[in-house]
């Protein structure tokens, strides 16, 4: 009987107890953080998008979009990830780069698409980047390197104009610490795989660029991980899964038609 009531007063007084630890937060303060760290990222989205339009055209091809798009829908689809919000621009960009911005935005170079054999190795990049998003390593980056009271200074318009380019040139130029580049890349590579993509032609991409020489490469071995390290982690990852039998994201003849658009645009001169 003793030990009967020893436990009802543990479990009051532990309940007690948490209540009244629960009552000493401020919750009201949290949630607050949490909106202004929204409305940070919503307007650095929009402010580092637009310089990265002014200084690349956009692409406006339908094809191109539409058939971009679809190898994004796949993949978010397939793992649950909002389309909502979702924001995805092309560049033209002879760069081989991709990269994520703030308020969930993913920016793909031309240059990348030219640069790619396979349809799996530009959908391996952007699983990559939605693994960037969803993980929010944008806004811990920033918030890392920049600052918190920077940002806030920049979205309220009260510091130098130049470090809204330093902040996009951090996200584009500069790479993400080797725990989060790796976390991305085996997110990623879960990503593909639930959407019935084959992540190896990814690993065959990172072997690719460790060995190129072209110089609209170098921007990327330049900004991430040495990429036989990851081709390697990703192979050895793959080796123990259980077998899957991959699909096409988007057709042959799309991904033939979308790599000659692409191209096509790449040959048309620059307008001053």
């Amino acid at each position: 009987m003793n030990n009967i009531y020893a436990r009802g007063f543990f479990v009051v007084f532990s309940f007690l107890g948490l209540w009244f630890l629960m009552a000493q937060f401020n919750w009201e303060k949290l949630f607050k953080v949490k909106e202004s760290t929204q409305s940070i990222e919503k307007k650095l989205g929009e402010l580092t998008i637009d310089l990265f339009v002014k200084e690349h055209t956009k692409v406006e091809d339908s094809y191109i979009v539409r058939s971009v798009d679809s190898l994004v829908t796949k993949i978010a689809e397939a793992n649950h990830i909002s389309k909502k919000g979702l924001k995805v621009y092309v560049l033209k960009n002879s760069e081989v780069n991709a990269f994520a911005l703030p308020d969930r935005q993913l920016v793909i170079n031309t240059g990348l698409i030219e640069s790619v054999d396979k349809q799996e190795m530009l959908s391996g990049v952007i699983a990559h980047e939605l693994a960037h998003i969803e993980k929010k390593h944008v806004i811990k980056k920033l918030t890392r390197e920049i600052g918190l009271s920077v940002l806030v200074s920049v979205i309220s318009g009260q510091s130098d104009p130049g470090v809204i380019s330093q902040i996009a040139k951090t996200l584009s130029s500069s790479a993400f610490d080797r725990k989060m580049e790796k976390e991305a890349d085996m997110v990623g590579v879960q990503y593909l795989l639930n959407a019935k993509i084959n992540p190896e032609p990814l690993a065959d991409f990172f072997f690719f660029l460790e060995e190129s020489a072209m110089p609209s490469v170098t921007q990327w071995i330049s900004t991430h991980p040495i990429s036989t390290d990851r081709s390697e982690y990703i192979l050895k990852y793959l080796e123990e899964q259980d077998e899957i039998i991959f699909e096409d994201a988007i057709s042959a003849q799309t991904w033939k038609t979308l790599k000659e658009k692409v191209y096509n645009i790449d040959e048309e001169p620059i307008e001053e």
